[in-house]
């Protein structure tokens, strides 16, 4: 992450059209997704152990959406620093959109998923996969809208 925001900073305008800066800026642009990824990682961990030592699912979750709003939160407080910091920016600068105003309500929901979930795995796929004897594999696939859960491959 730090090398595209170094490289998107720091490029001389004369340079950004070789190959060596397209290339540099097609691996900075992995560092998003897999920061998202491990977001999500942390998440289930945290929210996991949460659950362990409370032994209650809905303040597990409660934690890990309050989690999800302090990032959201972090993202307009920096927004805010970079306006103050950086005088002659328009207002509107404060509405951008950034890795964090996304990590932070995609938290929230997810936490927010985890906590209506009743298990560990969906039931989706414990209902429709594998099928049972006498059930089409069509029809186990398609089983009161659980497709796309009875998609992934059975644990």
């Amino acid at each position: 992450m730090i090398e595209a925001h170094i490289l998107d900073s720091w490029t001389l305008r004369s340079a950004r059209g070789s190959y060596a800066f397209g290339y540099l800026n097609l691996v900075g642009g992995f560092a998003a997704p897999l920061f998202l990824w491990l977001a999500g990682l942390g998440l289930v961990l945290s929210a996991e152990r949460a659950l362990q030592r409370t032994g209650d699912r809905a303040t597990a979750a409660s934690g890990a959406v309050r989690r999800g709003f302090e990032i959201l939160l972090l993202a307009f407080l920096f927004r805010l620093q970079a306006f103050i910091v950086s005088p002659g920016n328009p207002p509107v600068s404060l509405l951008r959109v950034d890795i964090l105003n996304i990590m932070g309500p995609a938290v929230m929901g997810a936490a927010i998923v985890w906590r209506v979930a009743r298990g560990t795995r969906s039931a989706g796929c414990r209902a429709s996969w594998p099928p049972r004897a006498g059930r089409s594999r069509r029809a186990a696939l398609w089983k009161g809208g659980e497709g796309l859960l009875a998609l992934l491959p059975y644990p």
